[in-house]
């Protein structure tokens, strides 16, 4: 029967590992939620390929893959591949675009604002031309 500290023990070692293996590959491989029963666990395992036009992230787990999700789809969005890190004008506030949560449908772009919080706001037309604009 597995524990909670375990469970933490396990995650920890397992992303160690794989950060291991995918600088040995190339590959950007993060997992999911571990889910976990009396005599099992699973977790789900994603993998991608580093390209060297990509931009470096932090190693912290949250903002590479918001920052690997900006990279993969901020075109589908009309917002061009170039605007990560750019900063845009809302009202009297400035942010910084610092990733994209595509699956967020109404408020998929993650900004972060001067003080250091992190806000999810929506694509608008006016803020792609800010972006098109710099």
């Amino acid at each position: 029967m597995f524990t909670k500290d375990q469970i933490k023990s396990i995650h920890i070692d397992l992303n160690e590992m794989l950060q291991l293996l995918g600088k040995k590959h190339n590959v950007r491989l993060t997992t999911g939620t571990l889910r976990y029963g009396a005599n099992d666990l699973r977790v789900k395992i994603t993998g991608q390929v580093r390209t060297s036009d990509e931009v470096v992230a932090p190693e912290d787990e949250y903002r590479s893959q918001i920052v690997s999700d900006f990279n993969e789809f901020s075109t589908v969005f009309g917002i061009p591949k170039n605007a990560l890190n750019q900063n845009i004008v809302r009202g009297t506030s400035v942010f910084k675009i610092i990733g994209l949560k595509p699956n967020n449908r109404k408020y998929p772009l993650i900004v972060q604002g001067s003080r250091g919080g992190r806000y999810k706001i929506l694509v608008t037309d006016k803020i792609i031309d800010q972006l098109k604009n710099n």
